[in-house]
Formats: C-alpha cells, sequence, structure tokens
C-alpha cells in the first residue's frame, strides 16, 4: 500500500513504467495459460458427457456467451444412457403356481 502512495506521489518515470510493463507482457499470457489448462477440460468433459460436441467449451472464454451456454446445456436434454448401478441387487425367484384347487 505504501508503495502504491509513494508511486502516487513521485513523479513517473518512465524507465519504470517501462519496466512493469514488460513485466506485465510476460505475466499475462502465463496467467491466460494456466486459466485455460484450469477451466478447459472440466467443461470438456461435461459437454462430452452430455453428449454435446466437446469443442463447446471453447465458448466458455467468450464473456456472455458462456451463461448462455451454460442456460442451453442445463436446460436441454442429456443423450446418455444411465449408469448401471453397481452393488447388492435383491434377488428375485420365479413365481411359484399356485396349488390346485380340490
Amino acid at each position: 500500500m505504501h508503495n502504491l502512495a509513494l508511486l502516487l506521489q513521485s513523479p513517473a518515470d518512465p524507465v519504470a513504467i517501462q519496466h512493469a510493463a514488460m513485466a506485465m507482457f510476460m505475466i499475462i499470457p502465463i496467467v491466460i495459460l494456466v486459466m485455460i489448462v484450469v477451466v478447459l477440460p472440466p467443461y470438456w468433459m461435461i459437454f462430452k458427457k452430455a453428449g454435446f460436441s466437446p469443442w463447446i467449451s471453447l465458448l466458455m472464454f467468450l464473456p456472455l456467451v458462456n451463461i448462455v451456454t451454460l442456460w442451453v446445456v442445463a436446460l436441454s436434454t442429456w443423450k446418455v444412457a444411465p449408469v448401471p448401478q453397481s452393488g447388492w441387487l435383491p434377488q428375485s425367484f420365479p413365481q411359484q403356481p399356485p396349488p390346485p384347487q380340490a
């Protein structure tokens, strides 16, 4: 906080500004790549499991389009087969015929 106040009080040094800009130009692409690596795979899997093209996940990087895309996916019918349940299932025995009437 003190550095910001000191920066605002002192006259702007063009060399310092140039160094700060160059540092930002180096950091911003790295941040964007990290964001792509973190955001893209989950959406890719969601769209693939929902029966849509996984390439739709690239729309998540466009502002406002990502909200519309999520609403379309959430309200559409997912074209997937239900996963068979694993575990214990009750045994069904064949029905016994009724006893003969006398």
